[in-house]
């Protein structure tokens, strides 16, 4: 009885060191994969629409929301997926928004991008500002750690469909306004 008194103590304290191990899918996948890092609402027409963003990464940063240093300007990327569904590559939502220095709360009117893709290729079918005007805010933004911070602001722009990256932008146009608040993972910098 001794001898199994010990054997289970020892078998408490490997299990102690080792920690607790995360509970995974079938496809070894962590569950909850993969977190959602924030939303983002709009209204595109008269139709509200809802995304979030999520971080991928397992084992290398892979975050949907993040910030570079890329040639002297700051760029700030978000790709929002439809709510819930991580995996699907059609409807997602893509800003990118560049300045000249780090991003501090206010309007911006540097370089912005706002587009809804209508497929998986970011040069395929999609509504998009394109070159036109952009209204967009910066509510926060703030760095928590090395690799992550936080963001949250509001945007405005007229859509209008591209049908593919040669065809010229149609006259088919939608407002659409929104609000995003998400973490970002910082990339470089």
């Amino acid at each position: 009885m001794a001898s199994l008194g010990r054997r289970l103590v020892g078998w408490m304290v490997v299990l102690a060191l080792v920690g607790p191990v995360a509970a995974q899918t079938a496809d070894g996948v962590p569950e909850g994969y993969p977190p959602v890092m924030g939303d983002v609402t709009a209204t595109l027409g008269d139709r509200a629409l809802t995304w979030q963003t999520y971080d991928f990464s397992i084992g290398a940063f892979d975050a949907s929301a993040w910030v570079s240093d890329e040639d002297d300007n700051i760029t700030l990327r978000i790709m929002a997926y439809p709510e819930g569904q991580p995996e699907k590559m059609e409807d997602r939502l893509r800003i990118v928004a560049e300045f000249p220095l780090f991003p501090s709360p206010g309007a911006h009117s540097d370089t912005v991008l706002i587009e809804i893709l209508g497929e998986e290729q970011i040069d395929g079918r999609k509504l998009t500002s394109g070159t036109k005007p952009v209204t967009f805010t910066l509510d926060e933004f703030t760095r928590h750690s090395y690799a992550y911070g936080h963001t949250s602001g509001s945007f405005e722009a007229t859509l209008c469909l591209k049908r593919t990256k040669a065809a010229p932008v149609s006259r088919k146009c939608q407002k659409i306004t929104g609000r995003f608040d998400t973490d970002i993972q910082f990339d470089n910098m």
